[in-house]
C-alpha cells in the first residue's frame, strides 16, 4: 500500500503511531470548557464572555485562541436584534388628516393658515426653512429656521 501512495514504510508508521501534542491535547480539554460554558449560558456568550469566564473559573487563555476553537466548534452568542417598527405603521402615524382638502380659499383673516419646508444650501451645509403663510391675505405669518428638522 505504501508503494502504491508513494510513501516511505517508515514515514507511514510514523504518522500512525504518533501521539497527540500537547497543545492538541489542552485544545480539546478547551473545547470541552468552552463548549460547557457555552451550554450553561443558554448560547448567549461569545468569545468575550466565555473568555472572560474561563478566567474566572481559573483557566488563563488568550481571547483570539478562545474565538479560533468557538469558530472551529461552530459557537458563536446570541446578537441582540434591533425591533424595528414595519414602515406602514410608520407611514400611517406621519399621515394626518386633509382638512382642506385642496380648497385654498378663505374668507376672513388667519381663518386658515399653510406650512411648508425647504432646505437652503449653503457651504457649511443645509439650513430648513420652515414658514406658515395666511391664505386670505397671502402674508407670512410666521417662519423658522435651523440646521435640522428635529424641532
Amino acid at each position: 500500500m505504501c508503494k502504491l501512495l508513494k510513501v516511505s514504510r517508515s514515514g507511514y508508521y510514523k504518522y500512525i503511531n504518533q501521539t497527540p501534542s500537547k497543545r492538541s491535547v489542552e485544545n480539546e480539554a478547551l473545547k470541552e470548557y468552552i463548549t460547557d460554558i457555552h451550554n450553561q449560558f443558554k448560547m448567549c456568550y461569545g468569545y468575550r464572555r466565555v473568555k472572560i469566564e474561563l478566567d474566572v473559573r481559573g483557566i488563563i487563555v488568550n481571547h483570539k485562541r478562545v474565538y479560533r476553537i468557538m469558530r472551529e466548534c461552530g459557537l458563536s452568542g446570541k446578537h441582540p436584534r434591533k425591533k424595528h417598527d414595519s414602515y406602514k405603521k410608520i407611514q400611517q402615524d406621519l399621515i394626518k388628516n386633509n382638512i382642506l382638502m385642496q380648497n385654498f380659499s378663505a374668507d376672513m383673516r388667519n381663518k386658515t393658515w399653510v406650512g411648508d419646508i425647504t432646505y437652503i444650501p449653503t457651504k457649511e451645509g443645509f439650513l430648513y426653512l420652515m414658514a406658515y403663510m395666511d391664505v386670505y391675505t397671502r402674508k407670512i405669518v410666521g417662519w423658522s429656521m435651523d440646521k435640522n428638522m428635529r424641532e
